[in-house]
């Protein structure tokens, strides 16, 4: 007999990658590099006239998306759906963990960033024909952050997470791309064709852009801290090589197989997060503090709908479109694959349950550091005369940031502290974040296996060079301006997943694990 030779076969790196989702990202990634290095000001200037066009013409677009989406959320929270649960099965998460794991989300450097500086932004340009430096003027810079960062912003990420609570545990469908979340209205056929890949691919992209813009809003201020701590600005180069550190620490990190530490550093995050807040809250201004939010919070529950409307035609302040559009398209960018997540950890419990514990847990998490850190930084300002207008237009949003934090309690201590954290903060996002993208543009996994390591150091790569990039123009405006691009078709798929979801309900009713037929394949597009 003869021995049969078995052969082994080379299987390719990009056996792995859905080309369809992975190339074209890939493609956006080196033209806008590219485009922007050549020559960073007149892309920075084309960037300026696209946000003013978009912004001004579509406002009416995302507010109208945020009422519906407003009173879509509540129908489903309150409605006849509300007690409907997601599988069969226990939760797999204990309910105190299972908020613990939003909640905690608050505890990051972007919220630190906003907390510390957005307020100015209003205050510089009050709406509604307010005058500058009035009483009025700081209760509607108070106000305006706690509506950016609330409760109708968070509802995009509350619809998402049923509509993915749904399709993996009831029709016990693990795919988590939004063209398969549009199959019943767009039918099978169309979902895998053509239609489908051009959904997953703005969803790619769109998911690329919101990630980028969480690094480059963060990179000023990692370089404030830098300034507080050495006494000197910090070179442009220092933003590239942080970028690349990240990067590489990230890369060891999966490569020695130390995914634990990884983990490791995202619950040191956490500690350190609030840790910082606590100390804060303590030894700041503690009354002023709980005050100046307790007003603004008010501001927001009085004007709640307005603001959702709110296009400013007359007055033109620019503030809903300079600010409440950007929001509301990095809101819509980030929220699917967000959504994503919430509704994979939600297994076993009701519609209900997820959209008030998610709304719940996300926005106190976030407003326990507008409380500390925006009422903190409008007490410094009213009391150590800081000319912030000057510090903005001279050194931009990180400077304002390590102007108005050299005045925090044992700063000198807490500036390294804040530096450590920061690091931190930046590894745990770009690791979460490439993470998503891998899972994004990956072709098949099995049950339980994780996209390729070189496919998450790739992603990483790919958003640093866009940040480094777009850094390179100046400035916060043409990472919101990619965000408000692409915000505008991402609208658009949402909407389409929410309606195919209320078509597939209306057909098939409510299916649930026991009552589905379909059974989980053990091999699954991801």
């Amino acid at each position: 007999m003869k021995k049969e030779v078995k052969k082994t076969e080379k299987v390719s790196i990009f056996s792995m990658v859905n080309g369809w989702t992975f190339f074209p990202p890939l493609i956006f990634t080196v033209i806008l590099s590219a485009v922007v290095m050549t020559n960073p000001e007149s892309f920075g200037n084309i960037l300026e006239t696209a946000f003013s066009y978009v912004t001004d013409s579509f406002a009416w677009m995302f507010s109208w998306y945020f009422i519906v989406l407003t009173i879509v959320v509540l129908v489903l929270a309150f409605g006849p759906l509300g007690n409907k649960r997601f599988g069969n099965e226990k939760p797999e998460y204990s309910t105190l963990s299972w908020l613990g794991m939003m909640f905690t989300g608050a505890a990051g450097l972007g919220v630190l960033t906003w907390t510390s500086v957005e307020w100015f932004y209003t205050y510089q340009t009050p709406m509604w024909g307010v005058e500058t430096a009035t009483p009025e003027a700081f209760q509607q810079a108070a106000m305006m952050p706690l509506f950016h960062w609330g409760p109708v912003f968070y509802m995009g990420y509350a619809l998402i997470a049923v509509l993915f609570a749904y399709q993996f545990y009831c029709k016990k469908i693990n795919d988590s791309l939004p063209s398969t979340a549009c199959a019943s209205l767009i039918g099978s056929k169309h979902a895998k064709g053509g239609f489908g890949k051009i959904i997953d691919i703005i969803f790619v992209v769109s998911m690329l852009s919101s990630v980028v813009t969480c690094v480059g809003v963060n990179i000023p201020t990692l370089v404030g801290i830098i300034a507080n701590i050495t006494g000197s600005e910090p070179p442009f180069i220092v933003s590239v090589v942080l970028i690349l550190i990240w990067t590489l620490i990230m890369a060891v990190l999966l490569f020695a197989g130390l995914k634990k530490g990884l983990g490791l550093l995202s619950n040191i995050r956490v500690y350190m997060g609030f840790g910082i807040l606590v100390f804060v809250l303590l030894f700041g201004p503690t009354f002023f503090m709980l005050n100046s939010f307790t007003d603004g919070l008010g501001m927001v529950m009085n004007n709640t709908l307005h603001l959702i409307s709110n296009t400013d035609p007359y007055a033109k302040s620019l503030i809903p479109q300079g600010w409440t559009v950007f929001y509301f398209a990095w809101f819509i960018t980030m929220s699917i694959q967000n959504g994503a997540f919430y509704g994979r950890i939600s297994r076993g419990r009701t519609v209900r349950e997820l959209i008030l514990g998610l709304i719940g847990s996300t926005v106190i998490g976030t407003y326990m550091f507008f409380a500390v850190f925006q009422g903190f930084s409008i007490h410094t300002f009213i009391n150590e005369g800081l000319d912030l207008s000057s510090i903005l237009a001279a050194g931009g949003q990180g400077a304002a940031i390590a102007a108005i934090w050299k005045f925090l309690p044992l700063a000198a201590i807490l500036m390294p502290v804040l530096f450590l954290f920061a690091n931190i903060c930046m590894q745990t996002l770009l690791n979460a974040n490439a993470y998503s993208m891998a899972m994004a543009t990956t072709k098949v996994l099995k049950v339980g296996q994780e996209p390729p390591i070189w496919i998450r150091i790739f992603w990483s790569i790919c958003i640093g060079v866009i940040s480094i990039a777009l850094l390179m123009i100046g400035g916060i405006r043409p990472f919101q301006t990619i965000t408000v691009i692409c915000g505008l078709p991402a609208l658009l798929i949402i909407g389409l997943m929410t309606v195919s979801f209320f078509q597939d309900i209306k057909k098939n009713g409510w299916q649930n694990s026991s009552d589905s037929t379909k059974e989980i394949e053990q091999d699954q597009i991801v």
